[in-house]
């Protein structure tokens, strides 16, 4: 009970509030695990077309754009500046066609004097003031954009309004928001429809309403929010975790320090319960990318929930994989789709964050660099120009080194191993099932170590949304037994890591052995099945 006690009382110093009340984070849609592009220095749709073309010339896949701002005209009055995107309904067109998602940034602000916008005043700026629909009596706040007064969203009149104005981007088939810092610039107390509310009081209102509208109209909406962050020398939590879906951490460097801080704050946000934190591939401004700190930034990107490239500095110049050489685009496309690979595996692990309240990223180590993903997949991360790095494993299980597999370590384990440029330290748990990207719909594919006996609930998700139907896994490696329950029948693939080839195995379709990967792969069409392995 002490133990229980003195968990609690760090959470509660540590998070800032209650361990129990902390809220639990909102199921990523499974889109969300894809590959987000964006750039904020030349806003234009040419751009867009130009990294979109880019990316699909050298077999790069882009699931998400983000556009960040400024993409209005005004702030924040959601109508396109057709000086920068002339053709945004027939661009919204094109990249919905390419089955891209698109992302939109957005702040509860109406100004009165902007800066970056072609209208200084928001035609919303006196409707918000003469209807009281902003906070502290419509007073002038200033922000990064310039000065406005901020929307009260704890008043029903002013949402509802609120949600016309957003109702015009909503109609054309935006898929999300990036919500950027807004009530955080207002004072620690704010004058609100309800009394005075503390700022964190008042931002509650503000990330709920963002998340909730939204998603009424489009189930599948994403809002990508702060998570934990430094910003202006002031340590803030953000977001609530159950109104955002993914976060990113605050404006990093291009470089090996850029990137160590960044992973701080991704550990910071994944202990504080945030359930998808981001990395920027490149960071975001200061100093810029070389070749290694961009490609070691995508590959730490690929192993974290949300991987994110963009930024204000050299958006277009090192941000983008063919500005360096072959080999960074080829590594580039292999950890992009890497992280595709583990999208099921990560989606489902985002259920499970939703259910039991916590982070995708688990056991978390700022000294050692490293994390669990999930409960199955160990990475470490490399933070320097050195290519041989210092391994501390997990104090439980043993851990296969996902591009050897005949490579174990136990338990506090401590190595020094060299990984060229093409290669990241990634191991899997001894007794993992995890899901993995089949490329034929509805079909449900595993990579398994078996060990002992293991059981795994597959989150599947049924689209690229939230909704999601449950598959049980079950290994009994000493009887080599595999028993699968699932709802609905669809063709399973089970690639197990496997030393020797079986003697027999009952309850197939189809298998195969490949001696020189250690795999054998098992093909089974059903629903509810077993399979008989003789000498697993």
């Amino acid at each position: 009970m002490k133990a229980i006690k003195t968990v609690l009382i760090f959470l509660t110093l540590f998070t800032g509030v209650k361990a129990q009340e902390r809220p639990k984070p909102a199921i990523t849609p499974y889109w969300g695990f894809g590959h987000w592009i964006w750039e904020d220095q030349i806003h234009t749709s040419n751009t867009v077309k130009y990294m979109i073309d880019g990316y699909s010339k050298y077999d790069i896949p882009v699931d998400v754009v983000l556009f960040d701002s400024p993409w209005s005209s005004a702030y924040n009055n959601f109508e396109w500046d057709t000086t920068l995107y002339s053709d945004f309904e027939d661009l919204i067109k094109q990249l919905h066609s390419k089955n891209i998602k698109l992302i939109l940034w957005y702040t509860g602000f109406v100004n009165k004097e902007s800066r970056e916008v072609p209208i200084n005043e928001s035609p919303l700026y006196n409707t918000a003031i003469k209807n009281n629909y902003a906070v502290n009596n419509g007073e002038l706040c200033q922000w990064h954009k310039g000065k406005g007064a901020h929307i009260d969203f704890t008043n029903t009149s002013a949402t509802d309004w609120w949600h016309k104005q957003i109702d015009k981007v909503l109609k054309l088939g935006i898929d999300g928001w990036k919500v950027d810092i807004s009530a955080e610039w207002l004072a620690d107390s704010v004058l609100t429809s309800k009394g005075v509310l503390s700022n964190k009081e008042f931002k509650y209102y503000h990330y709920k309403d963002a998340f909730e509208y939204a998603r009424s109209i489009t189930p599948d909406f994403l809002c990508y929010t702060y998570g934990h962050v430094n910003i202006f020398n002031k340590y803030l939590d953000m977001s609530p975790q159950n109104y955002s879906h993914c976060q990113w951490t605050g404006d990093f460097e291009g470089d090996f320090k850029g990137l160590t801080n960044q992973l701080n704050f991704i550990y910071l946000s994944a202990n504080k319960g945030y359930g998808a934190p981001a990395c920027e591939i490149g960071g975001y401004w200061g100093k810029p990318s070389d070749k290694k700190s961009f490609i070691r930034y995508t590959q730490l990107a690929s192993m974290v929930p949300t991987m994110v490239n963009g930024g204000n500095r050299g958006a277009l110049g090192d941000h983008l994989p063919w500005n360096y050489d072959n080999q960074t685009i080829s590594i580039y496309r292999d950890f992009v789709n890497l992280h595709h690979k583990f999208a099921p595996y990560l989606f489902s692990s985002s259920v499970e964050g939703h259910l039991n309240g916590h982070s995708i990223i688990q056991h978390c180590s700022s000294e050692n660099n490293s994390h669990l993903l999930g409960d199955a997949i160990f990475v470490k991360a490399i933070t320097s120009e050195n290519d041989t790095v210092k391994i501390v494993f997990p104090d439980k299980n043993k851990w296969i080194n996902y591009w050897d597999v005949k490579e174990v370590f136990s338990p506090s384990d401590t190595i020094f191993k060299y990984y060229p440029v093409e290669k990241y330290p990634i191991f899997i748990k001894e007794g993992a099932i995890i899901p993995i990207e089949n490329s034929e719909k509805d079909n449900v594919e595993f990579l398994i170590s078996p060990k002992g006996e293991s059981s795994y609930v597959f989150h599947k998700p049924i689209e690229r949304g939230i909704e999601y139907t449950d598959i049980v896994v079950e290994i009994n490696e000493k009887k080599g037994i595999i028993k699968i329950t699932s709802q609905e029948e669809r063709k399973f693939k089970f690639r197990l890591i496997c030393f020797q080839e079986p003697k027999s195995i009952n309850g197939v379709d189809h298998y195969q052995y490949d001696s020189s990967n250690s795999e054998l792969l098992l093909e089974k069409k059903g629903s509810t099945f077993k399979i008989n392995i003789n000498e697993l």
